[in-house]
């Protein structure tokens, strides 16, 4: 399911942005940084002999949008990992996340363009811990199994932020047609009600308190066009 809110979002941008290339539709790459706290994931980490986790994580993923003079329709999607060791075993903690955006275009010059954005959607982490000695080979598994266990979780999610971008024309001189648009999403992201974790379908207790609320950043690099607006 954590895969699903990145995957979603950027397959459904692709074929929309497509068609809306040509009235103001954008689509491409967005990454930088998710802010998560861990100080409670730490603690039992730090117990157990691992390394702590940054509350810094990188990210990466993609969005599209149909960008008007007033409004912005769109989505995006994105994932965040770290990977951690103890002497016995690797642990790696990630997230997914997809969201519906909304924007109103509250500033725009040939410079510029400012948006305020609201976005609706879902997320969630997934933890997986795996033995330092497993096996790496399919037959050997098969002959002698060995443990990974997947913890993972789920989450409804709203934002609120802003994207500073500017548009850069293919043709100099032009305002129409075929563009690149580079910018910038500060955004904090709002969970809605408890993180529920499972393992193996089961429900999971005693899980230290981990969510998705936090501030994030990120680069937008997008490709389409239309007229200047």
């Amino acid at each position: 399911m954590r895969r699903a809110f990145v995957v979603l979002p950027l397959v459904m941008n692709l074929l929309w942005i497509g068609s809306l290339r040509a009235q103001g539709g954008y689509g491409g790459l967005l990454f930088g940084s998710e802010w998560v706290k861990v100080d409670a994931l730490n603690a039992k980490m730090d117990a157990a002999g691992y390394q702590a986790f940054s509350d810094a994580f990188p990210a990466f993923g993609g969005w599209g949008a149909f960008i008007g003079k007033h409004v912005l329709i769109g989505g995006c999607g994105w994932g965040i990992w770290q990977t951690r060791q103890s002497p016995d075993a690797t642990a790696r903690l990630s997230a997914g996340l997809g969201f519906f955006d909304l924007g109103y275009v509250v500033r725009s010059g040939k410079m510029a363009r400012l948006t305020a954005l609201t976005g609706i959607g879902g997320g969630g982490f997934e933890m997986e811990i795996t033995p330092a000695q497993m096996e790496r080979d399919f037959e050997q598994i098969l002959q002698n199994p060995r443990v990974l266990t997947r913890i993972s979780s789920g989450q409804l999610v709203v934002k609120l932020g802003f994207q500073l971008d500017h548009t850069v024309w293919m043709e100099k001189g032009a305002s129409q047609g075929a563009a690149v648009l580079l910018g910038i999403r500060a955004e904090y992201l709002f969970p809605l009600g408890d993180m529920e974790w499972e393992t193996d379908g089961t429900r999971l207790y005693r899980m230290p308190e981990l969510d998705l609320k936090g501030p994030h950043v990120k680069l937008i690099v997008g490709f389409g066009g239309g007229a200047q607006r």
